[in-house]
């Protein structure tokens, strides 16, 4: 019986045709295990990729110094300019990365594309939208005089940073619709007066 059972296995492994099914069998696996490597492979760079984003070498993250113009160079907590070359190291919590390259490179052309232009350079939309502010509070003044005794005169160094600040975040929203089409309705300058931001979604 023993070489009856022999005999019927050795003819099975002759037989072309369960050669062909185990070949098959043996490719799915092959093939399903190079794709389970290939996700392995994807979910581990993605990983390293995430870990890299958040990864703090110093004592500020990737994404704050790089809003500063700095890149880690991996030598410690050290960080430098992509632009200018400034090499900072030794970095505290105290220390304000964009503040450190304005007033150590203030020629570099990251440092000089983030400040803000100086009101004198603006156009005479600024100005316009300042009188109409002075309008605004004047005729606030005039209608509720009680209030006007409560109320404390602002120097003129408060109001001027505000005004920068206006102006700055129209710069931003300036530069967001540099790619927005010429002769859409509206037009750019209607969207950023309207306060809008492009997003290109």
């Amino acid at each position: 019986m023993a070489a009856a059972y022999v005999r019927s296995s050795t003819d099975a492994l002759s037989d072309p045709s369960h050669k062909v099914e185990s070949m098959d069998a043996l490719s799915k696996w092959s093939d399903k295990k190079k794709e389970a490597s290939l996700t392995l492979a994807k979910i581990h760079n993605r990983i390293q990729s995430l870990a890299k984003s958040i990864n703090k070498p110093g004592v500020h993250s990737v994404s704050y110094m790089s809003a500063a113009g700095f890149k880690y160079t991996g030598n410690g907590d050290t960080a430098r300019c992509t632009e200018c070359e400034l090499e900072v190291s030794n970095w505290t919590l105290d220390m304000e990365s964009f503040t450190i390259h304005s007033t150590r490179q203030p020629k570099c052309s990251f440092v000089c594309s983030m400040m803000p232009v100086p009101l004198s350079n603006n156009s005479a939309f600024s100005s316009s939208r300042t009188v109409a502010i002075q309008k605004i509070s004047i005729s606030n003044e005039q209608e509720n005089p009680s209030k006007r005794q409560k109320i404390e005169p602002m120097d003129s160094e408060s109001s001027s940073n505000t005004l920068l600040e206006t102006d700055l975040l129209q710069q931003v929203r300036r530069r967001t619709f540099s790619h927005w089409p010429h002769r859409t309705i509206p037009s750019s300058s209607q969207m950023i007066e309207a306060g809008f931001f492009n997003c290109n979604v």
